[in-house]
């Protein structure tokens, strides 16, 4: 892991990725821009039909350093950058996440393909996952949901085509696991027309699980 973060510092040095200030991927300038404009969509504005019940965003997505941060986060493997999420995470915000999280609550970040995630290296949503069960203080599950189906990437779909790419691409990993009266809360990095997150709460309710809701950066 060391010699692989040397090469990624050779290949991306650090530099702000909001204004390019050099030593650091976030400057204190950027790092107030990025303040948390946290949200919690509610299941009528996902749709009735649909399996969360409801979605926290802690960024809107149309801000240009959002972007950025996500894109440099997942596509350019700056892991270290998960540290400036909790940053953001007033106890405010996190107050704010906890009260409308009723009874016990699982943390269950959105697995990538076995292929994915060994080119990769990591899922972002497991280390987003890290960074919320700490400030919550909520244990995070990596042995109930699995995916079993290397789908194309959703970014580069149209919005119509995505709900048929991620249909049926999750199991659950022990189908004797139940967590009736439970709370489950999928964590991933971007919201977009949330198809791949309301399949994952699709599986998740065959586990038994009261609640499911979302929990991403931006949307």
């Amino acid at each position: 892991m060391a010699v692989k973060n040397f090469l990624i510092d050779l290949v991306f040095p650090k530099v702000c990725i909001g204004c390019g200030k050099d030593q650091e991927h976030l400057c204190a300038d950027c790092q107030k821009l990025l303040a948390a404009d946290l949200k919690l969509i509610s299941r009528e504005q996902l749709g009735l039909e649909k399996n969360l019940d409801g979605l926290w965003r802690i960024w809107d997505y149309n801000q240009r350093l959002v972007q950025l941060f996500v894109k440099r986060f997942k596509y350019d493997f700056i892991v270290e950058l998960k540290d400036e999420i909790g940053k953001v995470l007033t106890a405010e915000i996190i107050e704010k996440i906890k009260v409308s999280l009723p009874g016990e609550v699982i943390l269950v970040p959105i697995p990538l393909h076995r292929h994915r995630q060994l080119w990769r290296g990591f899922n972002q949503a497991e280390l987003i996952a890290e960074v919320m069960a700490d400030k919550l203080a909520r244990p995070v599950a990596r042995d109930i949901l699995k995916r079993i189906r290397n789908s194309r990437q959703q970014a580069k779909l149209k919005e119509n085509d995505r709900e048929a790419n991620v249909r049926g691409i999750f199991a659950l990993k022990n189908v004797d696991l139940r967590f009736a009266g439970q709370t489950a809360v999928l964590i991933d990095d971007v919201f977009t027309t949330g198809a791949t997150m309301q399949e994952a709460a699709k599986t998740l309710k065959q586990a038994g699980f009261l609640k499911i809701y979302g929990l991403v950066l931006a949307s």
